[in-house]
């Protein structure tokens, strides 16, 4: 699959020329998979058909970015727009995107190494055998052999005298005098402490061979090899500067030390020395004593010990030894090796706590290996850059392998928990249902938003309504940390504590330690230890800091002290969890204090930095970021201390970041300025807009809102400022990614291996290069320290300046394990073990997709329910005609619920200045137009009907609709005396200059959704009908323009026809000529009408329950809380000044506010 599409993307590039100039890299690849998914899923959910396509755009970019900002109300959208947008989140998220590169590198060391990958399996085979014939005790007495035959179990070259004689390295004669037992090794650390205890000389004890040597422990936090070299010199010991010296012009010297009785130093050449790493002559002078003379001069090979900010757990630690001359008993002199540290105590004891002793330094590998940064291994030869690639391939493959189980097994958790939950608990599970959303579908996606970091909530409210839920808030949390920001912790505490688990030596464990010993050759995502620990305290110091500041500087905040003490420790911790991954809220922002809500932006900027910056550090080619900071030297002002590090590193981040951020805020600043001069639209504020624009680029989704309205405060923007938005979130996803030049996401190739090869020859030749500028002396000593190599039998394999002497390979992998091959051990079909990676991914597939089919099917069935409207048979029972219109109804003169700017007159009062009359044709109902200065409100009339119905067919037959500024018309149902709890129907609705058209509407307590199959011409708003949410919106569907106003004036009116019955509740507009003649005959039959304007099917809404006792009411308001609104008043209809200023001074203006009637009539079923 790979290979054809690399194929064809190849083809493509070589017949456009401007593809073929584009260098495809993985950030460029990670964009174009973004977006693709951004644009796919808004094509998918905009087809749907309820909401515009910018909003369609803008909520498939916050899944595929893990944004979590939403312009519309999830609960809202059908049940399959849901769905796509919890598989485009679970498809983009990082552990996905990052765990799919491992499973592409597979296939390419599949593909490319096919012995490689034959030879692995075999050598996994022959492990699985060997642990079932090999007790405990076997395997003590081969790693002890192993010990025994060398370094780490590997043969010993042949180190050469001057007269070429060569001696066995293997030999035990322990008088051999080429002998000099290793500096950590057992034995002599046994010499040096019985010697000392008795205070005679070592000269006596017997000497070691070779043949003993072995495996250097630790005698200190930090790691120390000497190799000597035997030189036939009588001058001073010739001090080989380390790599980074020569970087900085060093040359090797000679030196010329002389140590006195009581051995004091007392010259040294070298001005680099690490002040932890300092020589004091009386630390371990002793021990060397013990062991007697070396014979003639050596070259002794020195690293200082140079701070660096990179992890101390690598495979091979640095040399840490000084050179000290030394009188014999027979008074010649001889160079020795005296290994002595003064080091910081505490220092090294946090190293000590921290450092794993380890037995083999890579027991996986059959040869010593040079590993320079970012497990860099140098100077390979074919069959051991063959067996690398063999113990990497099974490291990636169990590394697969985990992320699996990692990735569904938390999902899997999640999704368990919560379901379990909410089913259980009916305090709870009311809230979701009232909302109109499944329970078990609202663990599954409310578990996955976490775990994924996105944000999204199909409760309108986000986590507001679950502020006492302690299991929920702490399970989320959980789930909020480890699936972003301690993803690399939890990762790598799962590889150790697999690690502790299986048996030492084992296939399964090799790959296990190749894991966590190189962790950035396998996984961009998985840190070095010391990384691991960094990011951890970070992320534990970031939440604490969080959680302070929300309990401390709201002390005095009601919205916060309101909480019991519990449960408000708990929601800080949970709003600290989510500010910088996954933008749950707990709480409104709006009421939290300044510094509080400044701290929740910083720290959404910042969401990125702590794996960011674990990144970087363990990334040789200096990627930061979005940017690579490398160059051909070596940054070593910059690694020389953590803080300078970091601060390097901000710097440049914001620098990368900073100018998009305030562009992006720029731009919305011009699209938005009216809203943003308007002073009394408090809730638009320039600090919530930046808050907005942060929340973006930082794909949290955290957010101020709006007043009213439960949508993030995106929802109130225009078009510009949405696409604005969607930019940002699409940049923002991208920080801190690694380039193409990360080792991790690099794919194995021979252009790979010849990178590889040219950066250690290029170092290389940088050493030769300062060699040969030290002038005669310099090339002198190059020349002798090139024979004292090549005698020596030393390669130019180093770390950190080491030269590690070349040793016998054993066979190649595939020799030993090529018998085992003829009899291969058969898995069973049912062990994953023996399972292809193709099998693994099918099934896996399957897994996941009947789990989700298990459990949405019947959900969608349940949601795809639709009543029976089954024709009844109705009679006429009410008429409200001719000149007793008014007479069936009683004025309403409280003061106006809506706080409006209005005065409902009684009936003799209206009747007086004319503003209800009737004749035997019509009936008109008008704000009063004459009253000049209205100080305390106009005049206007509001009707309630004397009957009151629970069923029934309404036929209202309309010549003339009120509008203009300031007015709030409406023709409705309810129970003025239990409002909301008998519902309330709109049938005519509108505000202002009534433009867009007629919105009806149904408002109820809890428990009414409409987020069900329904078959209507008007376009949905809102789902959920509850009156405490979204402001008392309701449940809408807007028709066009000819439903209401001007529009349907100009046409001669139409009649409105509402059928509320048990099965729904349905209205139809018929426009004056158009209306059906059983209406007109009064034999109405609703199944001949066709699909209705607006459907309120009770699939998930009791309609006997929630509506009854309803009267007929018409009024028209002035102003109130729904017409003054500026983003009706001002911004949409564009009114002048204030609403009450024109009420007050315009009567003029109110000359087309009048309703007039035909007639109403009500009929019942029988």
């Amino acid at each position: 699959m790979f290979s054809a599409s690399l194929r064809q993307v190849t083809s493509l590039k070589q017949k456009i020329p401007f593809l073929n100039e584009l260098h495809l890299n993985f950030i460029l690849l990670h964009y174009a998979y973004i977006i693709s998914w951004a644009i796919t899923g808004s094509i998918i959910v905009y087809l749907g058909g309820n909401i515009d396509y910018v909003d369609a755009l803008f909520q498939a970019a916050g899944a595929a970015t893990q944004s979590g900002l939403n312009t519309v109300n999830l609960n809202t959208l059908r049940l399959y727009q849901q769905i796509v947008l919890y598989m485009i989140t679970c498809l983009c998220t990082p552990i996905f995107i990052h765990g799919a590169l491992v499973f592409i590198r597979l296939y390419w060391f599949e593909k490319r190494f096919q012995h490689v990958v034959r030879d692995a399996r075999a050598m996994r085979r022959t492990r699985s055998r060997m642990q079932t014939v090999t007790d405990d005790g076997d395997s003590e007495d081969i790693n002890i052999n192993r010990a025994e035959g060398g370094v780490s179990g590997r043969p010993i070259t042949v180190i050469r005298n001057d007269s070429g004689d060569a001696r066995d390295a293997r030999s035990t004669d322990p008088t051999s005098k080429d002998f000099a037992p290793g500096i950590n090794t057992p034995e002599r650390r046994e010499s040096s402490v019985d010697s000392s205890s008795d205070g005679t000389s070592a000269s006596n004890e017997p000497r070691f061979g070779l043949g003993s040597l072995k495996v250097p422990t630790h005698l200190s936090p930090e790691h120390h090899i000497a190799f000597l070299e035997k030189q036939r010199k009588d001058k001073g010991a010739l001090r080989i500067p380390s790599p980074r010296e020569y970087d900085r012009g060093g040359a090797p010297e000679a030196l010329e030390e002389v140590a006195n009785q009581d051995g004091e130093q007392a010259q040294h050449s070298s001005d680099h020395d690490d002040q932890d790493d300092q020589i004091s002559p009386n630390t371990h002078s002793e021990e060397l004593d013990q062991l007697g003379p070396l014979e003639g001069p050596h070259i002794t090979i020195n690293e200082p010990d140079i701070s660096r900010t990179r992890p101390r757990g690598n495979t091979f630690p640095r040399l840490d030894t000084r050179p000290t001359v030394r009188e014999t008993k027979d008074g010649n002199e001889t160079t020795t090796l005296a290994p002595t540290n003064t080091r910081n105590p505490v220092r090294g004891l946090i190293r000590s706590l921290t450092q794993e002793r380890d037995i083999s330094t890579q027991p996986y590998l059959s040869w010593n290996a040079t590993v320079a940064r970012n497990s860099n291994f140098v100077d390979l030869t074919e069959e051991q850059r063959d067996e690398l690639g063999g113990i990497e391939y099974r490291a990636l493959k169990t590394l697969a392998v985990l992320l699996i189980i990692y990735y569904l097994g938390f999902h899997l958790i999640g999704m368990v928990s919560m379901i379990g939950w909410i089913m259980t608990n009916d305090k709870w599970g009311d809230v979701v249902r009232a909302d109109g959303v499944g329970r078990p579908w609202w663990g599954i996606f409310t578990s996955a938003s976490a775990f994924n970091d996105l944000g999204f909530t199909l409760t309108p409210d986000s986590m507001y309504s679950f502020q006492r839920a302690i299991f929920p808030l702490l399970m989320l949390s959980f789930l909020i940390i480890i699936g972003n920001t301690a993803f690399p912790c939890m990762l790598r505490l799962m590889i150790w504590v697999l690690s502790k688990l299986t048996r030492q030596g084992s296939a399964l464990w090799e790959e296990l330690k190749f894991l966590l010993d190189h962790p950035r050759r396998c996984f961009t995502l998985l840190f070095p230890r010391n990384a691991t620990w960094w990011l951890f305290a970070i992320v534990v110091a970031l939440n604490g800091i969080d959680v302070i500041f929300f309990l401390i500087l709201d002390l005095h905040d009601s919205a916060v002290t309101d909480l019991p003490v519990g449960i408000r420790i708990l929601d800080g911790f949970f709003q600290a969890a989510a500010t910088r991954t996954a933008g749950f809220g707990i709480i409104s922002l709006s009421e939290l204090h300044p510094a509080v809500q400044v701290s929740y932006m910083i720290m959404m900027y910042i969401s990125v930095f702590p794996i960011a910056i674990s990144m970087r550090r363990t990334n040789v080619y200096e990627e930061k970021s979005l940017g690579i900071y490398g160059s051909n030297d070596d940054d070593d002002d910059e690694e020389t201390n953590a803080p300078t590090y970091i601060g390097a590193h901000l710097r440049r981040q914001l620098s990368f970041d900073l100018w998009y951020v305030f562009l992006g805020l720029f731009i919305i600043a011009i699209a938005e300025g009216s809203r943003l001069q308007n002073r009394e639209d408090y809730s638009f504020q320039l600090f919530t807009v930046l808050f907005e624009v942060v929340s973006a680029y930082g794909t949290v989704g955290l957010s101020f809102g709006y007043t009213n309205v439960d949508t993030s405060f995106s929802g109130q923007f225009n078009v510009v400022s949405k696409l604005v938005i969607i930019a940002m979130q699409v940049r923002g996803r991208h920080r801190g990614l690694p380039y193409a030049l990360d080792r991790a996401v690099l794919l194995p190739s021979d252009a790979l291996n010849r990178h590889e090869a040219e950066e250690g020859e290029r170092r290389m030749r940088r050493r030769t290069s300062n060699l040969s500028g030290g002038g005669s002396f310099a090339q002198s000593q190059s020349r002798t320290l090139s024979q004292a190599r090549n005698d020596a039998g030393l390669s130019s394999d180093r770390y950190s300046g080491v030269l590690v002497p070349t040793l016998e390979t054993k066979s190649p992998i595939t020799t030993s394990t090529q018998p085992e091959q003829d009899t291969p051990v058969q898995t069973p079909w049912y062990n994953p073990r023996g399972w292809s990676l193709r099998k693994k991914l099918i099934i896996s597939t399957t897994t996941i997709v009947t789990i989700l089919a298990t459990i949405l099917i019947p959900v969608e069935i349940i949601q795809n329910r639709y009543p029976n409207y089954t024709p009844l048979n109705y009679t006429l029972a009410d008429t409200y005609s001719g000149r007793t219109f008014f007479d069936q109804f009683i004025y309403f003169t409280n003061e106006d619920p809506t706080d409006g700017f209005v005065v409902y007159v009684n009936k003799s009062t209206a009747t007086h200045l004319n503003l209800t009359y009737a004749t035997e044709s019509s009936a008109i109902l008008r704000v009063d137009a004459s009253t000049p200065n209205t100080l305390s409100g106009r005049n206007s009339v509001r009707i309630e009907s004397r009957s009151t119905y629970d069923s029934g067919l309404f036929i209202f037959d309309i010549i003339h609709t009120p509008f203009g500024c300031a007015t709030w018309p409406a023709l409705w149902l309810t129970d003025g005396y239990n409002w909301p709890m008998n519902g309330e129907i709109d049938v005519l609705e509108t505000t202002n200059l009534g433009s867009r058209g007629n919105e009806i509407t149904i408002h109820t307590t809890k428990g009414c959704k409409m987020d069900v199959k329904r078959k209507q011409t008007g376009q949905g708003i809102f789902t959920n009908c509850d009156n405490v949410t979204n402001g008392n919106s309701g449940c809408g569907v807007i028709g066009d323009e000819n439903t209401y106003g001007e529009e349907m004036n100009n046409r001669g009116g139409g009649v409105y026809a509402l059928e509320l019955r048990d099965a729904g509740i349905r209205t139809w507009f018929f426009p004056s000529g158009a209306i059906p003649a059983d209406i007109t005959n009064e034999n109405p039959d609703p199944s001949s009408w066709g699909i209705a304007l607006a459907d309120f099917p009770s699939t998930n809404c009791d309609i006997a329950t929630h509506f009854k006792n309803l009267s007929i009411i018409v009024n028209i308001d002035l102003c109130g809380e729904l017409a003054a609104q500026k983003q009706f008043y001002d911004t949409l209809y564009h009114c002048p000044a204030t609403c009450s200023d024109f009420v007050a001074s315009n009567p003029g203006s109110f000359v087309n506010a009048y309703w007039e009637f035909r007639s109403f009539k009500v009929y019942r079923a029988y």
